[in-house]
């Protein structure tokens, strides 16, 4: 499950006014490792998006959470049957397979085998494409941007992956309003992984680079670029310990400023 929050001002589950944004964002996460096909997970925060660089004060799309399972025989269904709590909970969450990777024939990034070292000095840019903004499979690694991207001197690897049609609110990847209506639907979600560490000058650069290579309306192809800010394996510390020893690490190597910490509180 590629997991996108739009909207970061308020909690994912306690709604606006309520619990700091993270925590209900962390609370999403314990519900999603409950699942028993739960394998891992990767959680992103944005560090360029379009909306960062014209409206930094809407503070959308600002985190990601990519969610691995384990195959369940009772397919889409069997995945969510239990966790009708996760399902409301959730802004943009696309259940979708890999289908692709490039370079062709490489290991999947995600996969527990893979040979890839992922740091969290490496980059993730994620582009997730609504339906009708996406050629034809075949062809996926011109529309996707990966043929221009890989040019980058920081990219690694490219995985592509397809929204499922199932039988839970029809495309999974759906959002319905209060009224039952079609909000918005994405079919494809391209992610790449670069190579860090990089300057915040680099960093735009980069992401002025995703967005060039990636044709379309960006309001139809909703580009971000992350820095992956810890891996949730299936058993373990609570989230939010994770996170807590993550942040002091961070600080204890000068990543993080403690007086930023005091600001935010």
């Amino acid at each position: 499950v590629v997991h996108l929050f739009e909207d970061c001002s308020g909690s994912p589950v306690f709604g606006q006014g309520g619990k700091g944004f993270l925590e209900g964002l962390f609370h999403v996460a314990e519900v999603a490792r409950s699942h028993p096909a739960y394998d891992k997970s990767l959680l992103h925060q944005a560090v360029v998006t379009e909306y960062s660089l014209t409206e930094p004060e809407k503070g959308e799309w600002l985190f990601c959470n990519m969610i691995l399972y384990n195959p369940v025989e009772e397919g889409v269904v069997g995945l969510y049957a239990k966790q009708n709590d996760y399902l409301d909970a959730i802004e943009y969450g696309v259940l979708a397979s890999e289908i692709a990777v490039f370079p062709e024939g490489s290991v999947s990034a995600l996969r527990a085998d893979s040979p890839a070292v992922v740091t969290d000095e490496d980059l993730v840019a994620f582009a997730a494409f609504k339906i009708g903004s996406a050629g034809d499979e075949a062809d996926w690694e011109t529309w996707s941007g990966v043929q221009k991207i890989q040019e980058h001197p920081s990219f690694r690897s490219a995985g592509l992956y397809k929204g499922i049609i199932g039988q839970v609110y029809g495309t999974v990847g759906m959002v319905l309003d209060e009224c039952g209506g079609l909000v918005e639907t994405f079919q494809y979600v391209l992610r790449v992984m670069f190579s860090g560490p990089l300057d915040d000058e680099a960093r735009v650069a980069l992401f002025a680079d995703l967005r060039s290579a990636i044709p379309g309306d960006p309001e139809d192809v909703r580009t971000g670029l992350y820095e992956i800010m810890f891996d949730i394996p299936k058993d373990g510390s609570p989230v939010g310990v994770i996170a807590g020893k993550k942040t002091a690490a961070d600080v204890a190597s000068g990543k993080i400023k403690k007086e930023d910490l005091e600001q935010d509180e």
